[in-house]
């Protein structure tokens, strides 16, 4: 299975002013306006620094699994994103090496799926996978 990193994940308790702070700071450049992610319940952005994407997102409602990110650990780091050939035979492989999925496949921004596997089978970090849909 190939992995490639797709973004970086952030939460934040407001994304106007984590986009300023990385604008100033580490010269980010906007790739995409706010938009409402209604499966995850988060307004997100994304930003890109160098080679990097940076997913930038707060939640919009409470309670959401965001909210409750939050409150234990505060802004931040949430998730490592890796893009996938296929959502499932990823989803396959890593069960094969005892992960496990918190978050089936469902759709997502554009013509992508994606899932997440459980934290504390990575030592603490949040893994999404995300995969073209065919």
């Amino acid at each position: 299975m190939k992995l490639k990193l797709h973004h970086i994940g952030f939460v934040s308790t407001d994304i106007a002013k984590t986009v300023r702070a990385f604008e100033k700071i580490l010269g980010a450049e906007l790739v995409s306006s706010p938009f409402l992610d209604k499966v995850q319940r988060v307004n997100e952005v994304n930003v890109r620094i160098g080679d990097t994407v940076i997913q930038i997102f707060e939640p919009v409602v409470t309670p959401s699994p965001v909210n409750h990110f939050l409150e234990k650990r505060g802004e931040g780091l949430h998730h490592l994103c890796f893009e996938v050939e296929s959502i499932r035979e990823a989803l396959d492989e890593f069960r094969a090496r005892g992960a496990k999925v918190v978050w089936e496949p469902f759709d997502t921004f554009e013509d992508y799926q994606a899932a997440f596997l459980e934290p504390h089978e990575a030592g603490g970090l949040l893994i999404e996978l995300v995969a073209k849909r065919k």
